[in-house]
């Protein structure tokens, strides 16, 4: 079943907007991906009845094969491999967030991880990223209600928590459940 409902709430409180594209940005970030791509439209989750086991520790890294980028739009709740064969073929050597909006407006995006009945995710995407602590709190709501087991990076000093290491796997720092 599509998940898109459970973030109805979520999409009344935060309305879409443009995406934050660099000035000269090229037109392969507008070429939007499709599900023949590889862009998956999220599915509500099973968690059961009882919260597994953390099976990570703070610190882990997961490598680029795991991390996807994930993004709510009006109607759907789309994600896709941020390193795949589709987004390595781009420009910037990497799928954007507007790929999976073919440019158009959206309400907010980030990073996540599935891994052993969690979803890992922050609300940090350079073209739709959370504006505020609440809008992220509602996003990762959205997620639970959905039926995963969230666990989000949070609010830092200057914006939606993300921490990439210099080889491009993402460290968790602090999981909590809420933002």
């Amino acid at each position: 079943m599509d998940a898109s409902e459970h973030f109805d709430t979520y999409r009344a409180a935060w309305p879409e907007r443009a995406p934050n594209l660099p000035p000269g940005a090229s037109d392969d970030e507008r070429r939007e991906m499709t599900t023949l791509d590889g862009r998956c439209v999220l599915a509500c989750g099973d968690p059961g009845t009882t919260v597994p086991e953390v099976p990570f520790q703070l610190g882990d890294r997961f490598s680029p094969n795991e991390i996807a980028l994930w993004l709510v739009l009006a109607k759907a709740v789309v994600y896709a491999q941020e390193s795949g064969a589709w987004g390595a073929a781009r420009e910037r050597g990497r799928l954007a967030h507007t790929n999976l909006s073919g440019g158009r407006a959206a309400h907010v995006g980030g990073e996540v991880v599935f891994h052993d009945g969690f979803v890992l995710l922050n609300g940090g995407s350079s073209r739709y990223r959370a504006r505020t602590r609440e809008e992220l709190r509602m996003a990762t709501e959205a997620w639970a209600n959905a039926g995963y087991h969230v666990f989000c990076m949070g609010w830092d000093e200057v914006g939606p928590a993300r921490t990439w290491a210099a080889n491009n796997t993402w460290t968790i720092l602090a999981l909590r459940n809420e933002p």
